[in-house]
């Protein structure tokens, strides 16, 4: 993403009052207010309407603002260790990423109202400006919470991997249970979801975007828990009854990183699927092989 050209900064200080000093000193929340006022984007954009050609440049104009804003949104960025651990509280670097893209979504929110407004009157050209400075916004904020994300997915595996020093070699349940109860690491990784929703996901504003960005996560949980769960051994019958209680809990485990868990797609398939395969005998899964099932 390039820096604007002075000419180009010329004509947005032109077209948006206070622009300029805005190019001298940064302040989030003095463009947002800009945006979301919008009355001389909208007037300015209205009278080029009646010039094809000016309100190509007109809409150029409006893109490398955002192109702008989106630089210097760039440069606050915390992109070190404090922007990915997930292990106490947001960070000073979370909380200021956040605010980043909460700001970058209230101006991609603005802006596509002022687009859907002109889309009768603007040419074809004029309107692919700005929507290309939109797609910006929404990189932007993909890259603001990588970090994030990237930590929250390399946690999960790490407390999934411990599923291996968990017991179900067990032929039976004790005594004193009546039914199987989940495992520890299970109930640390619904602890540590639950925990990642309520510390980092739920304070963005844009719950639409978070959720599409961390369903892979979600995906990738479920199948690892059933790639390590099929590698468990010895497994008895009361740790079979155990892994069952275990994937049961998984449901609602992971369905603070989607907004229903048949969102998952395959991964939720397998998982629903994967119960009932504990259970079945040798046999019965040579007689499937050789019905074709």
């Amino acid at each position: 993403m390039n820096m604007p050209t002075p000419e180009e900064v010329e004509g947005i200080v032109k077209l948006f009052p206070g622009a300029e000093t805005f190019t001298k000193i940064w302040s989030i929340k003095f463009m947002v207010d800009q945006f979301n006022s919008k009355s001389e984007m909208m007037s300015e954009l209205n009278v080029a309407s009646v010039d094809g050609k000016l309100s190509i440049t007109v809409a150029r104009n409006v893109a490398k603002t955002i192109q702008l804003f989106c630089v210097r949104s760039e440069q606050l960025l915390s992109t070190d260790g404090e922007a990915s651990q997930v292990i106490g509280p947001p960070s000073a670097g979370q909380q200021r990423n956040v605010a980043v893209v909460n700001t970058l979504f209230h101006l991609h929110q603005a802006v596509s109202k002022v687009i859907f407004d002109c889309v009768d009157i603007f040419p074809g050209e004029a309107l692919r400006s700005i929507q290309d400075s939109l797609e910006a916004i929404v990189v932007l904020m993909s890259l603001s919470i990588a970090p994030l994300i990237s930590s929250v997915s390399d946690a999960l595996e790490a407390i999934i991997l411990t599923i291996h020093q968990e017991d179900f070699s067990s032929s039976s349940l004790s005594e004193n249970e009546s039914e199987a109860s989940c495992s520890l690491y299970m109930r640390e990784l619904q602890g540590f979801i639950a925990r990642c929703q309520a510390d980092y996901f739920s304070v963005f504003h844009c719950k639409d975007f978070i959720m599409e960005s961390i369903l892979s996560v979600a995906c990738s949980c479920v199948e690892l828990l059933i790639r390590h769960a099929s590698l468990v051994r010895p497994l008895g019958e009361g740790g079979k009854m155990k892994l069952a209680a275990d994937f049961a809990q998984m449901e609602m485990a992971i369905s603070p990183f989607c907004k229903r868990v048949s969102d998952l797609g395959k991964a939720y398939r397998m998982l629903r699927s994967f119960r009932p395969l504990l259970f079945q005998t040798v046999n019965t899964f040579l007689r499937v092989l050789l019905w074709g099932r």
